[in-house]
């Protein structure tokens, strides 16, 4: 391990320090990191802290939130991680589309026109917006750790997706989104054995496409 209080210029002593508590996992995927902290725990000024970060982000190590400040970025995931999350997602999305058929869950008419809106403009879908379209059809699962999974696992797709060089972050996004937006039609007509369908084509064929390196085509996902 690099001493990095000795014989390195400040900001690399940054860089050195972010990675080695990456490494040692005292800093966790998503946790905001500090500029005052960090210059106060080296003993230098925050202008080689800023500098460090942004070079971070290049590499990925972290990601800058204009207005909200720096975060340790999500892993990014093998081949085989990826697959293992999306296993992860249809079991966990299974669950939920079962618990709203035994409780005969329907989204009300404030649920279906957000989700309308959300919709229109589907081949322009945000990040952000996927996270709120992915929030909405959660809300009726009252567990906050399978919400906070849910979150976490699309978080981690797209940065894979950003990384790799056959899959496009734009692209899984909208794919996403026309799974939640279609499972929401499903729901409403209570056919909640065609919804549970639906997932397991979607992560089979996504993880497929994954495995064998070959392009995102969305005839293949039955929306």
């Amino acid at each position: 391990m690099i001493n990095i209080k000795k014989k390195l210029k400040a900001e690399d002593k940054v860089r050195v320090y972010i990675k080695q508590n990456i490494a040692s996992q005292k800093f966790l995927p998503n946790m905001k990191l500090v500029e005052e902290d960090i210059a106060k725990e080296l003993n230098i000024s925050r202008s080689p802290v800023r500098a460090a970060l942004k070079k971070l982000e290049k590499e990925n190590v972290v990601r800058l939130i204009p207005n909200k400040g720096a975060y340790i970025a999500p892993k990014k995931l093998t081949t085989k991680e990826f697959v293992d999350r999306m296993q992860l997602f249809e079991l966990l999305l299974i669950h939920t589309v079962v618990r709203m058929e035994q409780w005969e869950h329907r989204f009300t008419l404030e649920d279906e026109k957000l989700f309308h809106e959300l919709s229109i403009n589907i081949n322009h879908l945000t990040n952000q917006q996927l996270i709120e379209i992915q929030t909405l059809f959660l809300k009726f699962e009252k567990n906050a750790y399978l919400a906070d999974s849910f979150k976490t696992i699309i978080k981690e797709v797209l940065v894979y997706s950003k990384t790799s060089d056959h899959l496009n972050m734009k692209q899984i996004s909208i794919l996403f989104g026309q799974l939640f937006f279609s499972l929401v039609e499903k729901i409403q007509l209570r056919d909640y054995a065609e919804a549970r369908k639906q997932i397991r084509v979607f992560v089979n064929a996504i993880s497929l496409d994954v495995i064998d390196n070959q392009e995102i085509h969305e005839e293949k996902y039955l929306f």
